[in-house]
C-alpha cells in the first residue's frame, strides 16, 4: 500500500503521537506530510495526546488520506481499526488501487467532449452530484458517533455565455435520464410550499393524487422524497425569486 518512504515514514511518526508518545522527527523526511506532522506535534507540546488525538480529527476532516495512511500497518500490512472501520468491501476496493473511483474521470473525460467549452472542474463537480444523486442516501461514512451523507450544494459561477455552464448542465441531465434516475430529480421551479410536499411522504387531504401512468412516476418519486436533487439553469433566478412574497422563507430552508 505504501509507494513512497515519506508515506511509511510519516505513518510511524503519527501513530507514536496517537499513541502518547513523542518521537524524534526530521521534518524534511516527511515530505508532503511535514506540516501535518508540525501541527501534531505542535499539539503533542502543548496539550498531550489529548490535544493531538483533536487535531488529528480536525485534519482528516479536512484530509481523508490521513486516515488511509494512519490506517496501515507497515510491519504486517493489515488494517488498523482503532481509528477508523473500514468495510471488507472498501478494503477490496483500496487492493485495486481505487478503480471505484475510475467512473469520475470516464464521466469527465465524455463531458469534456460533449461540452468542450464547459470547464473542467464544472464538469467535476456535475459528476460527483451525479454520485451522490444515485446513491440517494442509501450509503454513509461512520466517524466518531457520527454519520455522514453525500449532502452537495454547488454553484458555478462564470461570465455568460463564455463558459457555456447551461451545455455542461445539459450532459448531466442527459446522463441523468439515461440513467433512469429522472426520479430522483426536484421540479426546477418550486415555492417553500410546493418544495415541503415534493421532499415529504405524507399525503395531504387536499392533494391531488396523479392518475395512470403519472401515477407510476409520482408513487417513484414519494419513495425517494428527501433524497432528490436539483439543477437550476440560472441561479439568479432562485436568489430573486427570494424577494417573492410566496416564497418568503425558502432561503431559510436547510
Amino acid at each position: 500500500m505504501f509507494s513512497h518512504n515519506e508515506d511509511i515514514y510519516t505513518n510511524k511518526i503519527l501513530r507514536a503521537l496517537l499513541d502518547g508518545n513523542m518521537p524524534d522527527v526530521v521534518i524534511d523526511e516527511c515530505g508532503k506530510w511535514g506540516e501535518t506532522v508540525e501541527n501534531l506535534l505542535n499539539a503533542h507540546r502543548i496539550g498531550g495526546q489529548e490535544l493531538v488525538l483533536k487535531t488529528f480529527a480536525a485534519l482528516s476532516r479536512q484530509n481523508k488520506s490521513l486516515i488511509t495512511l494512519v490506517s496501515q500497518d507497515t510491519n504486517t500490512q493489515s488494517t488498523r481499526t482503532d481509528y477508523l472501520e473500514i468495510s471488507e468491501h472498501l478494503k477490496s476496493c483500496l487492493v485495486y488501487d481505487y478503480e471505484c473511483a475510475l467512473w469520475l474521470d470516464e464521466f469527465i473525460s465524455f463531458a469534456s467532449e460533449a461540452a468542450p467549452m464547459t470547464p473542467t472542474a464544472f464538469h467535476q463537480a456535475a459528476g460527483l452530484f451525479a454520485v451522490s444523486l444515485a446513491i440517494a442516501r442509501r450509503l454513509c461514512a461512520s466517524f466518531g458517533v457520527g454519520q455522514t451523507y453525500p449532502n452537495l450544494l454547488m454553484l458555478e459561477i462564470a461570465e455568460p455565455a463564455i463558459y457555456k455552464k447551461s451545455t455542461g448542465l445539459s450532459v448531466l441531465q442527459k446522463i441523468i435520464d439515461a440513467a433512469g434516475l429522472k426520479h430522483l430529480m426536484l421540479p426546477h421551479g418550486t415555492t417553500p410550499q410546493a418544495l415541503a410536499m415534493e421532499m415529504g411522504n405524507k399525503i395531504a387531504n387536499d392533494m391531488e393524487i396523479p392518475t395512470g401512468d403519472e401515477r407510476d412516476i409520482w408513487l417513484v418519486e414519494r419513495a425517494f422524497a428527501a433524497q432528490r436533487g436539483w439543477i437550476i439553469d440560472e441561479a439568479s433566478s432562485l436568489f430573486s425569486s427570494f424577494n417573492q412574497k410566496y416564497n418568503a422563507g425558502l432561503d431559510m430552508l436547510e
